[in-house]
């Protein structure tokens, strides 16, 4: 069906390579980082999920609570890096330079910040008044609820900043090495650490929560060490 109804498509001229299929074929190559980066971080995350099943049935429920509200609110902050990735796309392609970019990624920074202000009000709120919620929760819970509360205060903005250095690097075609720092850390120390701290040492909660905040702070300078190196400036994203 697409040979009949778009088959003149593979002859049409103006392609941005040459041809429909070396366009296609770039966009592959370009996009295949970015979608293992994205299923990487789905299966880490439920394999995470099956191991917070064997914790405590209380210490499950609040782990199983605020799980999706990590990520629903996360993605007020992931929307502000993805537009920042976005936008500097259309300055590398549009040769600005490197004063402009500079200039934009700060005041980039600073409304990030902002947003991942944002994200930590939600989770305090969660944290601190989860009765309004959730009117039904045991005594438990809600003291494991209460107990992440400084661990989802600061993780937003080594998140947020991370999110910002590696949309950057995407935007300038880096998408190999952003990869590999997001599945790297998922499957090297987030999942085992994760594995080990229920399943072997069987601390508490708050310890297992931390390690995504320990996960960011891994990530942290080789994002930051690769932005400040200042080679994706001279990328050329219209070839």
């Amino acid at each position: 069906m697409v040979w009949r109804y778009d088959g003149h498509l593979f002859h049409v001229m103006g392609w941005r390579n040459g041809t429909l299929i070396a366009t296609l074929w770039r966009h592959v190559v370009f996009g295949w980082p970015i979608a293992i980066t994205f299923v990487s971080a789905n299966f880490s995350t439920r394999v995470s999920m099956l191991v917070f099943s064997q914790m405590s049935i209380a210490a499950f429920a609040a782990m199983t609570l605020i799980m999706p509200w990590v990520m629903v609110a996360g993605t007020i902050g992931m929307q502000w890096a993805q537009a920042t990735g976005i936008i500097v796309a259309q300055l590398l392609g549009e040769k600005r330079g490197e004063a402009t970019l500079d200039r934009f990624l700060g005041s980039s920074w600073r409304m990030g910040f902002i947003a991942a202000g944002m994200v930590a009000a939600i989770y305090m709120v969660l944290c601190l008044l989860p009765d309004v919620l959730y009117p039904q929760l045991g005594v438990e819970t809600r003291a494991y609820l209460s107990s992440f509360t400084l661990v989802l205060f600061v993780l937003p903005f080594p998140k947020q900043s991370n999110a910002i250095c590696g949309n950057t690097l995407r935007a300038s075609g880096d998408t190999i090495y952003v990869m590999h720092i997001f599945v790297w850390s998922q499957w090297l120390f987030r999942v085992p650490a994760t594995a080990l701290a229920v399943l072997v040492f069987d601390v508490h909660p708050v310890w297992v929560l931390s390690l995504m905040f320990w996960e960011e702070l891994l990530k942290f300078p080789l994002f930051h060490w690769r932005l400040w190196r200042g080679d994706w400036k001279q990328s050329n994203v219209s070839t």
